[in-house]
């Protein structure tokens, strides 16, 4: 059920936050633009650093309350719970590209029809048929996880507080009710849309279009405009490369803002055990690239 109502809030907030920028007559604020790229980037960087490299990867540890944060902050982007997110994010690894990956955009034929068919489940499609209920496959580790079963269990509290809290800024800064209503719109229903389709963008888009410097058996490719609108996430053929890694990026030039978040709390202290390839593993593997493409 939780999943269900989750999934459902971004197509809502896509109606809204489209009639918000089409029809409101007063402009758009500073505040509006800082309320909606705040909100925006604490929520990307919940799915790319807590969703995707902790829960679903483990390319790093953490303490409990660090860890709820994290997991807080995935669950404001109204993508389900930590369980259902890990669970079909790993079925996409064990079957990428292929019968039962639940998101490939390339399982409807190589037709200009199919393609357009498998854009379509890749980025948005595959939701509506998608299996969001108990019990969820591939998540035997995080079943006894307290955090984890903490944060899931209030997941809509902490989507209603990811609307609330732009709302409640703006109302106090305006001071008036008008205020309210600009930072749920702005921080919250245009956020919310905004967040989801870059991570969609990730599943379509990265399966598609870019470039692939490493054979992984699919069709995950590096796509740098991605990247940035994900905060790194858009480095897919890397990540798909070694996927136990919390660093996505390869090279200095690689936009990888995800990483240089967990490298700072690592410098802090505050995580550990953190997981990236050394330069002789992705030497290894470009070696084994070169041994394929002979």
């Amino acid at each position: 059920m939780i999943n269900t109502i989750t999934l459902t809030l971004p197509r809502i907030g896509f109606i809204v936050a489209i009639a918000a920028v089409i029809w409101w007559e007063k402009g758009v604020t500073p505040l509006d633009i800082a309320l909606l790229v705040g909100f925006y980037i604490l929520t990307i960087l919940g799915v790319s650093v807590g969703y995707h490299r902790l829960f679903s990867h483990k390319a790093f540890k953490t303490g409990p309350i660090l860890k709820a944060l994290i997991g807080i902050a995935a669950c404001i982007s109204t993508q389900g719970t930590i369980a259902s997110w890990v669970s079909h994010h790993r079925q996409h690894h064990l079957y990428s590209d292929q019968p039962g990956d639940v998101h490939s955009p390339h399982l409807h034929g190589k037709s200009f029809w199919g393609q357009v068919q498998g854009f379509w489940h890749g980025h948005f499609g595959w939701m509506v048929g998608a299996t969001w209920v108990e019990p969820l496959p591939y998540i035997n580790d995080l079943k006894s996880d307290r955090t984890v079963e903490f944060v899931d269990r209030w997941c809509l509290l902490w989507i209603v507080l990811g609307l609330a809290l732009p709302a409640a800024i703006e109302g106090a800064i305006c001071g008036s009710w008008e205020g309210a209503l600009r930072g749920l719109i702005w921080g919250g229903a245009l956020r919310i849309m905004l967040s989801f389709q870059g991570t969609l963008s990730v599943n379509s888009i990265c399966h598609l279009w870019g470039t692939q410097p490493f054979k992984t058996g699919d069709f995950s490719r590096n796509n740098p405009l991605i990247a940035i609108i994900t905060l790194g996430e858009g480095w897919h053929n890397n990540h798909h490369a070694f996927p136990y890694s919390a660093r996505f990026s390869m090279n200095w030039w690689q936009v990888d803002f995800s990483w240089w978040v967990i490298a700072l709390l690592q410098r802090l202290g505050l995580v550990w055990d953190v997981k990236f390839p050394s330069d002789q593993d992705i030497e290894r593997k470009q070696q084994e690239n070169a041994v394929l493409a002979n």
